[in-house]
This record gives C-alpha cells, sequence and structure tokens, in this order.
C-alpha cells in the first residue's frame, strides 16, 4: 500500500465497525485491510486508491461525521509494518 493513496479510519468497537464499514465501503478502491487493535476497543480500516485524486474525490463524498474519523497520525514505516 502506498500511503498518500490511502485513508485509514479509526473506529471504536462501540461504534460497531461492520456497519460504519459498509456504510463507508466504495467499490472504487484497490485494496482494504482491517485490524483491530491490540487493547480490542478499536479497529483501523485501510483503503488504498489508484491515486490521490480518486482517495480525495473519495474523501469529498465522506458526510463531516465520517471524515473525522479519519486518522492522520499514521506514517509509510507504519503501514509497511501492516502490509
Amino acid at each position: 500500500m502506498i500511503l498518500q493513496n490511502t485513508v485509514c479510519f479509526t473506529i471504536y468497537v462501540k461504534d460497531n465497525p461492520s456497519l460504519f464499514y459498509k456504510r463507508i465501503s466504495t467499490k472504487k478502491y484497490i485494496k482494504k485491510m482491517w485490524i483491530p487493535q491490540t487493547s480490542g476497543d478499536q479497529v483501523w480500516i485501510w483503503l488504498e486508491f489508484k491515486n490521490e485524486n480518486e482517495k480525495e474525490v473519495y474523501i469529498n463524498t465522506l458526510d463531516e461525521n465520517d471524515k473525522e474519523k479519519i486518522s492522520k497520525g499514521f506514517n509509510q514505516d507504519i503501514l509497511n509494518y501492516w502490509t
């Protein structure tokens, strides 16, 4: 996965990650990852797009509540560890 082409959401288990994923899922991503956090209270959902433009178009389709769940603290090293 290429960091600049990805969107990562951090979802708390109490917010039902499965329902959240169904709501934000799109057919335009090329890869996805679903990573439960070791403490068990959060899930990271990663979506990779073909390029940054497709990623930005996708982000613009999200409602504001979903945009707030986008994680910004990840870097390529973390992404490489999980892929």
